[in-house]
C-alpha cells in the first residue's frame, strides 16, 4: 500500500513541489531580508492582516520600521521552516509507515511554528496600529485606529489543530510499534 503511494504521480508531484518550494522560499527570504535590512526605503507600503498602509515615512517612525522588519523576517524564516518540515514529513513516507517518532517531532514543530507565526503577525498589527495612532495624535488629528490584542489570534486555532494531529501521530506510533512487535 505504501509502495503504491510512493509510486503514484501525486506523491512524486508533491515531493517535487515541496523540494522546489523550499528553495524558492529560502531564496525569497534571503532577498527580502537583505532588501529590508539595506534598502528599507524600497518598501513604501506596509501590508498587514486586512489592511495596507501606503506612503509610510520611516523618518518619523524608525522604531516601527525596525520592529516591522524583525517581525517580518522572523515570520518569513518560520515560513521556510514550515516548508522544510512538511517536506521532511512527505519524504519520510519513502521509508514505509508515516508513524515515526521523527514525524511526531516534525508535526509538533509545525504546530509550534504556526502558533508563533500567529502571534508574530498579531504583534506586527498591534504595534503598527498603536504607533500610527500615536503619530496621528501627536499631529493633532483624532485617530480612528485603535490597537487591539486578541488572546487567541487568527491562525492559533490552526496551530492547535496541528498540535493535536501530532498527538494523534504519537498514538499512531505507539500502535505501529505494538503491531510490529506482535507480527
Amino acid at each position: 500500500m505504501v509502495n503504491a503511494l510512493i509510486d503514484s504521480r501525486f506523491f512524486k508531484v508533491l515531493r517535487a513541489l515541496l523540494n522546489i518550494g523550499l528553495w524558492i522560499a529560502a531564496a525569497a527570504f534571503l532577498i527580502s531580508f537583505f532588501l529590508l535590512l539595506f534598502k528599507p526605503e524600497m518598501v513604501s507600503e506596509l501590508v498587514l492582516d486586512g489592511f495596507a498602509l501606503s506612503g509610510i515615512d520611516y523618518s518619523e517612525t524608525p522604531v516601527l520600521r525596525v520592529i516591522f522588519t524583525v517581525i517580518t523576517d522572523l515570520t518569513m524564516l518560520l515560513g521556510v521552516f514550515l516548508v522544510w518540515m512538511l517536506r521532511d514529513v512527505v519524504n519520510s513516507l519513502k521509508g514505509g509507515s508515516p508513524f515515526t517518532r521523527d514525524n511526531v517531532k516534525r508535526i509538533r514543530l509545525l504546530g509550534w511554528a504556526l502558533l508563533a507565526m500567529a502571534y508574530l503577525r498579531q504583534a506586527a498589527c498591534f504595534i503598527t496600529a498603536d504607533r500610527i495612532s500615536q503619530v496621528l495624535t501627536e499631529k493633532g488629528v483624532d485617530s480612528l485606529i485603535r490597537a487591539q490584542f486578541h488572546v487567541i489570534p487568527e491562525g492559533a486555532v490552526l496551530a492547535i489543530c496541528v498540535l493535536l494531529l501530532a498527538e494523534v501521530f504519537r498514538y499512531g506510533c505507539m500502535l505501529q510499534a505494538e503491531h510490529d512487535m506482535t507480527v
